[in-house]
């Protein structure tokens, strides 16, 4: 049983892309953003693209929690970037 779907999260991706495009300083978009390129990540964990896209994720969690220090979900983007990561004491 598949809980995730790839394709759905490419399309959010591709959403959230278009969002920051359109505004860079949507903090919820770069935060969003940063969810989906860690769920991928986590979905392909032997993919060759795995480093980028967690780095690609921290990246957009940074700028979203630099945007907006107190945003829940930034807050949870760079939470969840560190767990993948393995980086307890991020």
């Amino acid at each position: 049983i598949t809980l995730v779907d790839e394709s759905a999260l490419r399309a959010a991706l591709a959403a959230f892309e278009a969002a920051v495009a359109a505004d860079p300083e949507f903090a919820a978009a770069h935060a969003n953003r940063a969810i989906v390129l860690a769920t991928l990540a986590g979905l392909s964990l032997v993919s060759k693209d795995l480093a980028r896209m967690l780095s690609d994720a921290d990246a957009a969690a940074q700028r979203a929690l630099t945007l907006e220090p107190a945003l829940p979900v930034a807050r949870y983007a760079v939470a969840l970037n560190c767990e993948l990561r393995l980086d307890w004491a991020c």
